[in-house]
């Protein structure tokens, strides 16, 4: 049956990531988005996670049939990233290989422990593995330091990986110490026919409006935006910045804004589903 659809180039594919619908934000979007778009190619595609907020556990079928295996994986950090128990769970992946037939892992973002677990797996079975990396990290937090180690060890013998920026790819061949020659650049892209604004709806008028939409934490350069507003309004005094997401720096932004006096060139609209967007 493998042998069959690797002939017609179908494969079976497996997602792995910790970060899944139907949780937002912009690894669960990209994962589900680019499984739709496999099968709709004629691939069969699955994803492996772990227990989401304490409870989703099992298997779950999705839009187009896409099924999600949320492994049994006490959550340790935001809900869902699920603790490294590699003794109790091999045997769960052993099956979830044989009974899907996969043909390829992928894995998501080099903080889902769940995803190592399973690319480790996927090598020692003989199965081609590709590794997405979606964000910066640094190089000198106590947590950063122990993840670049880990990173590492599992993906020491990944066939491919994917980052979303040049940026990206570099910060993360220093991190892993992956070759940069199977490492390769694929940057987000964006559906121009769903986002397309009405410029009819534009406010406040005879402005420079700069957007920023995004989860509001530091590897998403929130702190560089906090320390840019006043400089540009500085320079351009009729800028107005409009800047969607939630997250621990929007505090901080919500406190350079009553410091600076800057309710009126600033607009914090807060998370956003993403049909408001455009």
């Amino acid at each position: 049956m493998t042998k069959a659809r690797r002939q017609n180039n179908k494969y079976c594919i497996l997602l792995a990531t910790d970060f899944v619908a139907p949780k937002f934000g912009g690894v669960e979007t990209h994962s589900y988005k680019l499984a739709q778009c496999l099968i709709e190619l004629g691939h069969k595609v699955i994803m492996v996670s772990s227990m989401q907020n304490y409870c989703r556990e099992g298997v779950r079928v999705m839009a187009n049939g896409l099924k999600i295996y949320h492994l049994p994986l006490l959550p340790i950090w935001r809900g869902d990233v699920g603790f490294f128990a590699p003794l109790n769970i091999i045997s769960v992946l052993r099956q979830i290989f044989i009974r899907e037939h996969v043909d390829i892992c992928h894995g998501h973002l080099s903080t889902s422990i769940t995803m190592a677990m399973v690319l480790v797996a996927a090598k020692s079975y003989g199965i081609k593995t590709v590794f997405t990396e979606h964000a910066h990290f640094n190089y000198k937090d106590l947590g950063m330091i122990h993840v670049n180690k880990i990173c590492k060890w599992y993906l020491k013998d990944v066939d491919a990986a994917i980052c979303v920026s040049h940026a990206c790819k570099e910060n993360f061949t220093l991190r892993a110490k992956i070759n940069p020659h199977k490492c390769f650049t694929i940057p987000n892209a964006v559906d121009t026919i769903k986002f397309s604004p009405n410029p009819s709806l534009r406010y406040p008028l005879n402005t420079i409006n700069i957007v920023c939409m995004s989860r509001m934490s530091a590897n998403k350069g929130l702190d560089f935006l906090i320390d840019i507003i006043p400089e540009v309004l500085s320079v351009h005094p009729n800028a107005y910045f409009i800047l969607g997401g939630d997250g621990e720096k929007k505090a901080l932004l919500e406190e350079l804004i009553r410091k600076k006096g800057l309710q009126n060139n600033v607009e914090l609209l807060g998370g956003l589903p993403h049909d408001k967007v455009p």
